[in-house]
């Protein structure tokens, strides 16, 4: 998929809004097909996995497909972490 450099653009200012400029590039090459997504998407998945998981922008930014894999994957994640704390 050939994306117009508008639709990049307006990728990476959607991450600067998440991670620090710096760590743009760390997002990108860790979530290589994020482009594929919708912008919608991928803030949903960052908004969730920051404030409903508690997990750091640099952590998001360094850790592999951390913003491909589908909402539910970190959902069901998310709910067998909280099984296992009871």
């Amino acid at each position: 998929m050939v994306q117009s450099p508008r639709s990049i653009g307006e990728m990476v200012v959607l991450l600067t809004k998440w991670v620090t400029a710096e760590k743009v590039r760390d997002v990108i090459g860790n979530n290589p097909t994020i482009f594929e997504y919708d912008l919608e998407e991928i803030e949903d998945k960052i908004r969730f996995l920051t404030y409903t998981m508690n997990v750091s922008s640099y952590r998001v930014a360094m850790t592999p497909k951390s913003l491909t894999h589908d909402l539910d994957f970190f959902k069901l994640r998310r709910d067998n972490v909280n099984i296992n704390k009871t």
